[in-house]
């Protein structure tokens, strides 16, 4: 998924876009066509015309809840600006455990980025293509207390789901639960 300020910075978003798909990573958004209109400083696509803007925004968003454990976010961000879209999906993002990259490092808003999330739309679709995985996040050993603050504001979507133990046969002595740490619940443990 792709973001950044469409009216600054499409054609750089295009560019990108081609980059990954070239490389055979999908874009779920946004679509690789020309705007139809702008209303009220928001570039709206022909399906979207007459639509609310939160709508179209809503919409664009529901995306990242697709992108599942193996996707990403990526933020086409020339000279550092993000713009205030952009910085309410990078919230969303950010809440929602989406792994997040970016262009160049941000100058217009305070959002925490841990280092190795910068990378230009080539080196990325390179490193993912040589590793089958996305690179991960390094803390700077500095901004402990920055990086220890941030994942406590991370928390998990809400999930249902149920789960239980069983135990027969075994003395008490004996007994072990099995139980998993998973990235989906913001690193908490849960029964398999």
């Amino acid at each position: 998924m792709l973001h950044g300020s469409f009216g600054k910075h499409f054609e750089a978003i295009r560019e990108a876009h081609t980059v990954f798909t070239e490389a055979g990573i999908e874009v779920l958004a946004p679509k690789l066509q020309d705007f139809a209109t702008e209303e009220d400083g928001f570039l709206l696509f022909e399906d979207e015309v007459g639509l609310d803007p939160r709508l179209v925004e809503l919409r664009y968003l529901h995306h990242i809840k697709a992108l599942g454990a193996e996707g990403f976010s990526y933020f086409v961000n020339p000279g550092g600006y993000i713009g205030k879209s952009a910085s309410y999906e990078l919230g969303i993002a950010q809440i929602t455990n989406t792994r997040c990259f970016f262009a160049e490092h941000i100058n217009d808003h305070p959002a925490y980025v841990p280092h190795q999330s910068i990378w230009s739309p080539q080196s990325l679709a390179d490193y993912i293509l040589e590793h089958s995985a996305l690179p991960e996040p390094v803390m700077h050993p500095d901004e402990h207390e920055i990086h220890r603050l941030f994942n406590e504001l991370i928390v998990p979507g809400s999930v249902v789901a149920v789960g239980g133990i069983i135990e027969y046969g075994r003395s008490e002595k004996e007994r072990e639960v099995l139980l998993v740490k998973t990235h989906k619940w913001g690193g908490r443990y849960s029964i398999v």
